[in-house]
Parts: C-alpha cells; structure tokens; sequence
C-alpha cells in the first residue's frame, strides 16, 4: 500500500507499506512516519483509508499501523502477504517494488547478512545488489514467490543504500 502523512497529495507521500494479516496491519518504515499518530493508506485499487499507528519496534525501524475504525467506509479486503523462511540466504534472487507515483520493481540478489546494530541481537539487515537510489522507505523485498523477504527502513539504508531490515524480525 502507499502511505500518505495527510491528505492524498504528492507532497505528503510517505512510503510503502506491506500487508501483513487480513485484518489489515500494516508494516512501513517507522523513519517515513515520524512522531505522527496516523496515515492514510492507498490501496492498489485506490481505496482510501485511515490508518492509526499501533506500535513502533525502534531496533527494526518498524511502524506498525492498523485500519481505524469507520461506521461510515464499506469493509476492506486485506490480503497479507507471506512471509518468506527465517532468513534470507547469500545468492539468493529477489525483487525489490519500489516507485512512487509510478510503479517500479528491481531485481538483484542477496549479496551479504549484517547485523544492523553492534549488538549481536540486531536485527539481521539484508543487503543487496539493486541500486539504493531506486528504493522508498518501507520498499518491500520479496523472492521469487512473491513472499516478503526484507522491507526498506532508515536503519537498513544506514549500513546499506540498499540495505533491508529481514522480514523474520516483524512482530504483529
């Protein structure tokens, strides 16, 4: 989905974000979202809705928004995307979406396993071949299935341009 920090305008444009259950909770690059409380999220047949920020993991750079409750909007259907195994593998092929008003994918592979922190329980960041500059906050990373494998954060892009926090540290 796209994330917007206000109203549906080029300028408030925020991010990607990535369905993770059918109730619609959402997982975005928390950097995109800073200190603000809610978004509006666009979903890829254009429906519009409000989403409220539920909690933020500061060691993966994760917000973790929820569809706010409406007696007035028809019912949406999320459909949450799988996540791929515990961890991504060097060598591995994967598909970076990206584009903000225009769609765009990238395709690389898995080129090294970092952590993102000092600590040994950082989490893993998963660096690959495709150029930074083509990513958005909260790009997600998916392999060949179509499973999530990684999402765009801040923390990620600070140890690697196209760097991506693994998908096996989400907690929803």
């Amino acid at each position: 989905v796209r994330l917007y920090a206000g109203p549906v305008e080029p300028d408030n444009f925020a991010g990607l974000g990535v369905v993770l259950t059918a109730d619609g909770t959402v997982a975005a690059d928390a950097d995109s979202l800073p200190d603000i409380p809610d978004a509006v999220a666009v979903l890829p047949d254009g429906t519009q809705t409000q989403m409220l920020v539920r909690k933020r993991d500061a060691a993966a750079d994760i917000a973790y928004l929820q569809p706010a409750t409406s007696t007035t909007q028809a019912a949406i259907s999320w459909t949450p995307i799988a996540i791929a195994g515990d961890h991504a593998v060097l060598g591995q092929e994967i598909i970076a979406l990206s584009g903000g008003a225009v769609p765009r994918i990238a395709s690389g592979l898995v080129v090294a396993l970092a952590p993102s922190g000092a600590a040994s329980t950082s989490p893993q960041v998963v660096e690959t071949d495709v150029a930074g500059s083509s990513l958005l906050s909260g790009s997600p990373l998916i392999d060949e299935q179509g499973a999530l494998v990684g999402i765009s954060t801040g923390n990620a892009r600070s140890v690697n341009a196209s760097g991506f926090i693994s998908a096996s540290v989400l907690s929803y």
